[in-house]
């Protein structure tokens, strides 16, 4: 099944008129094996008792400063049927309440109104993730979100008299806000008051999936990527891997324009991470770097599986466009060569990672043979079996992006390494600057062997981050 599913991933890659012609059946054929193997699985079986779990069992679990807050959303039904207005609630549950308190927040298109209007600056992001020699701005932190804010946390604040931690599970569009940058006041933020911990649902609370420092047998960084490469380049790199069929074809100019530089940032990122590990622990580590960070060494991760992988790179991702489908599927009627990687329906082909090789690969100078392009689609990444990996750190550009499905959450990245079997991921919604990345990282490390437990070592973090 695991083959079939990357022949699947494969050939999605591909434009439609290079497709095999019975994908359609293999897909079919993929997701039936996929739901009676789930319904084998330990992990259905785990899915199914959380399904049994219920708000008192929530409680019992809370402590009297932790909140839990479930946000939900639906068509709103009059007297006699659906409307298309979506409402948004929020469930609230403290350790003394009665019962589960119901909050309405808004009508979803006024959050995407301001969702719209709202877009995330360079100097919101350099507030949010500052370095003690950078603190003062000309824009307040208030002025961007004081909407956003109004819509999403001032009705559920009045509940949170004498908390400190708070279990957040998102729904729909609520999936796109960070709401460690919310603002709270004047001049602070939602994750200065808060410790701010996010779950895919309540129930994950009874729990106990924490990952200790201790717990951790090896590290794979990949950073400091050389994207232009040759395929002689590539080729040499991956000689301990078998041969791959390349699935990228370009002819679509626009997509040809993009430009992905090397970053040196990253380097220096993924230098100062493996310098901690030799210097401050007996862990291994191995570091990928300019040629050798290629996509069949991300994939051999699957039978080698490191406890951490850390990937410094380039991530994209494209949002729906219903013309642009539209346009691609009217193309491929005649042979068309339009790129997937951005006209695909499937938010998992349209999002992904940039790794060695990949820039040569997306701007159509050369189609390497034997070997990948170095385009990482997350619809390939959740095919894969990282089971063994324990954490995902994405130090990339709009990593947390996707397409939201329902209650479902994000559909991008994030979703593609939960479905291949990793339990935490770090990623991030805006494209960070270096110099706050390296330091955030390289300080959360150091937080982690300190303090043992990863969501504190996070939280502390974020707190020195922002003194």
């Amino acid at each position: 099944m695991n083959n079939l599913g990357k022949i699947v991933a494969s050939q999605s890659a591909l434009p439609i008129a290079k497709r095999r012609k019975d994908l359609k059946e293999m897909e079919e054929k993929y997701n039936i094996l996929e739901k009676e193997l789930i319904n084998q699985s330990q992990e259905f079986a785990e899915i199914s008792n959380r399904a049994k779990v219920n708000w008192k069992d929530i409680q019992k679990s809370l402590e009297k400063d932790e909140t839990a807050i479930e946000f939900i959303h639906f068509n709103f039904r009059d007297e006699k049927r659906l409307t298309y207005s979506i409402f948004y609630y929020a469930l609230v549950l403290r350790k003394d309440y009665k019962y589960p308190k119901a909050i309405y927040l808004f009508e979803e298109k006024e959050l995407k109104k301001e969702l719209k209007k709202n877009k995330i600056s360079r100097k919101r992001i350099n507030n949010l993730y500052a370095t003690r020699s950078f603190h003062t701005f000309e824009i307040p932190i208030k002025k961007d979100f004081t909407k956003i804010d109004s819509l999403i946390w001032l009705p559920i604040e009045k509940e949170l008299n004498g908390v400190k931690k708070v279990y957040l599970s998102l729904s729909g569009l609520l999936n796109k806000v960070s709401f460690a940058s919310i603002p709270y006041g004047d001049s602070l933020l939602l994750s200065d008051k808060y410790e701010i911990i996010h779950t895919s649902s309540t129930a994950m609370i009874l729990e106990n999936t924490e990952f200790n420092f201790s717990e951790i047998n090896k590290i794979a960084l990949f950073g400091g990527i050389k994207y232009s490469i040759t395929e002689e380049e590539l080729k040499k790199a991956n000689k301990k891997y078998k041969k791959t069929e390349n699935r990228m074809y370009f002819k679509d100019e626009k997509f040809r324009r993009c430009v992905w530089n090397y970053l040196p940032g990253t380097m220096k990122e993924i230098e100062n991470i493996s310098g901690f590990f030799n210097e401050e622990t007996k862990i291994k580590y191995e570091t990928y770097s300019g040629a050798s960070a290629t996509e069949e060494t991300f994939k051999s991760f699957e039978k080698n599986s490191p406890s951490i992988f850390h990937i410094a790179t380039h991530g994209f991702y494209f949002q729906k466009s219903e013309i642009d489908l539209k346009k691609n599927n009217n193309t491929a009627i005649i042979g068309g060569d339009k790129i997937p990687y951005k006209y695909s329906d499937n938010p998992l082909v349209r999002s992904g990672l940039l790794l060695s090789g990949g820039a040569t690969s997306w701007s159509g100078e050369n189609v390497f043979k034997d070997v990948e392009d170095g385009v990482l689609s997350a619809y390939e990444t959740s095919n894969l079996n990282f089971f063994g990996i324990k954490l995902v750190v994405l130090s990339a550009c709009q990593t947390g992006l996707g397409d939201v499905k329902s209650s479902e959450g994000v559909f991008g990245l994030q979703r593609a390494f939960k479905m291949a079997g990793v339990d935490y991921i770090i990623m991030s919604l805006w494209d960070v600057p270096d110099v706050e990345t390296q330091e955030f990282m390289s300080l959360f490390y150091a937080n982690w062997k300190s303090e043992r437990e990863i969501k504190k070592a996070f939280y502390k973090t974020q707190k020195f981050m922002r003194k």
